[in-house]
């Protein structure tokens, strides 16, 4: 008989060509910072940690990584911050975010 904890979790395990993927520029736990516009031309910037990645190709586009993040900072609409954004966003959208949030 082996020691093994009782309900303990099942992976799963995929092996796929590196060659195939571009490495991300961001990964899990990394803070990032979107600045965007709104139709008035008013300037934001949304601050938040990627809690998800996934890798994706769009039709006949190229495959990208794209992100969904916990918000820690949101100028436009305070109320969203600790929530998760509802969509996974392109790489394209973040920057890398060195600065301290504010509570």
């Amino acid at each position: 008989m082996t020691a093994q904890a009782l309900n303990s979790p099942q992976y799963w395990q995929i092996q796929l060509p590196i060659a195939d993927f571009l490495k991300p520029k961001f990964q899990f736990g990394d803070r990032v910072a979107i600045h965007w516009q709104d139709d008035l031309g008013n300037h934001y910037c949304d601050i938040g940690v990627i809690i998800g990645m996934e890798y994706v190709s769009d039709r006949d586009q190229p495959a990208q990584w794209y992100y969904r993040i916990r918000f820690l900072k949101c100028d436009h609409q305070p109320s969203l911050v600790g929530s998760y954004e509802q969509y996974y966003e392109p790489e394209s959208n973040f920057v890398a975010d060195n600065t301290v949030s504010e509570h």
